[in-house]
């Protein structure tokens, strides 16, 4: 009977041990948080970065320092068509380069709110200054040629709305003559305006 007894004792031991066992083999790994890392882009800064570099290295180069538009700018945009008209209705060559920006106005007012000097042009300032000039010098050639042979005759000029970027406004304007209409782009800064450049659509 004692026998029986231990018998029966062990194998309820087993059977407890093995249960127990299995339990715990077969329970879930407790859950483990993995932290969240959100990540940070630094392409904005890294652009912001590349530009002034850029531009820093240009500005060693240009003749002045200037902190408004000098020279021939006006202070209000009529003024400066009107100064554009006069000096086109005698082809006056040498009095358009005071109209538009020049380098140094174009380095330290002008460079860094331009869209070509952001992502994902990121023009370097020298071959942004070298197209504007080439589009500026091809535009006013192609507009004294027409005007010497026909006159360009003014009536009236109307702008898009104006283009506010950082520290500048951009305006686009269409001068309209008697048998032709221009396209042009001025710059608005501090009160004061200039043409960018002289480049057109014809």
């Amino acid at each position: 009977m004692n026998l029986s007894y231990r018998f029966a004792s062990t194998a309820v031991l087993i059977a407890l041990f093995a249960s127990t066992a299995c339990r715990e083999q077969t329970s879930p790994a407790p859950a483990t948080t993995t932290p969240t890392v959100t990540p940070t882009s630094s392409a904005s800064a890294d652009s912001q970065y590349k530009a002034a570099v850029m531009i820093a290295r240009f500005r060693k180069n240009v003749p002045t320092h200037p902190d408004k538009l000098g020279d021939a700018a006006t202070n209000n945009r009529d003024s400066l068509v009107a100064h554009f008209v006069r000096a086109l209705a005698v082809n006056d060559k040498t009095a358009f380069p005071a109209l538009r920006i020049n380098v140094s106005e174009y380095a330290w007012l002008y460079y860094l709110d331009m869209p070509q000097s952001k992502p994902p042009y990121e023009l370097d300032p020298d071959i942004l200054w070298m197209q504007l000039n080439a589009q500026s010098d091809k535009g006013l050639g192609r507009l004294s040629d027409r005007v010497r042979a026909t006159p360009f005759a003014f009536k009236s000029y109307s702008c898009d709305a104006p283009q506010k970027l950082e520290t500048v406004t951009l305006h686009r304007c269409h001068m309209v003559g008697a048998d032709l209409t221009v396209r042009i782009s001025i710059i608005e800064r501090d009160g004061l305006f200039k043409f960018t450049s002289f480049a057109n659509d014809l």
